[in-house]
């Protein structure tokens, strides 16, 4: 009895919402697709938080797109976020961090004579400015 119930109100849910012209394979996938979506909701909580921080902190923007009815073309919704503290702070660092390490790349093709040499004049470099330093 109890499996009879569950099945009629299941396909009037169906019908109410997905309408007769759906094709029943993607009333099972949206019917799933709202399952996993609650079930993301309850672990990550990130919904709520885009929402109330994103403008700010993430600069976050959403596009939706809702084809008219009877239309075939799925619905889109596209999210994009920018992380203001890492394009301000990290990023410049990343760039800088590259660079020199792409022209301190070169020191390990040195011989061992060039490198010798370059320790030693590091060497020295160094002592006069410890002989210097107040």
């Amino acid at each position: 009895m109890q499996g009879q119930c569950c099945a009629e109100a299941r396909a009037v849910l169906t019908d109410d919402v997905f309408g007769p012209g759906w094709p029943k394979r993607r009333r099972a996938v949206l019917r799933l697709g709202t399952t996993v979506q609650e079930r993301a909701g309850q672990l990550g909580q990130a919904g709520p938080i885009r929402r109330v921080f994103g403008t700010v902190v993430f600069r976050a923007r959403e596009h939706g797109f809702m084809p008219p009815p009877g239309d075939t073309r799925p619905a889109r919704l596209t999210v994009e976020l920018h992380d203001v503290i890492w394009e301000t702070l990290y990023a410049p660092l990343v760039v800088g961090t590259g660079f020199a390490a792409d022209r301190l790349n070169r020191l390990q093709f040195l011989t061992i004579r060039q490198f010798l040499s370059l320790v030693f004049g590091a060497l020295v470099i160094l002592l006069l400015v410890l002989a210097v330093w107040p």
